[in-house]
């Protein structure tokens, strides 16, 4: 993926967390970010996150037609 064509957020990690990141990257030789990155790519988070987002939209579509015929 081109580093031009992304954006940037800002997320809160446990300490803890932050060390597992930290060794992670270290031992990569690479950013924190990057490592971090390929690791939610490899685990195919999005492809999950996108499923959930799909099933959200629909029972809420749902929802909306039931609550509209009463």
């Amino acid at each position: 993926m081109s580093e031009r064509n992304t954006i940037q957020i800002k997320i809160s990690l446990t300490p803890e967390e932050y060390e597992i990141l930290k060794k992670l990257s270290d031992l990569d030789g690479k950013p924190m970010s990057s490592t971090f990155m390929n690791f939610v790519r490899d685990a195919k988070v999005f492809t999950v996150l996108k499923k959930v987002l799909n099933a959200t939209e629909t029972l809420i579509a749902a929802k909306s037609y039931f609550s509209s015929k009463h």
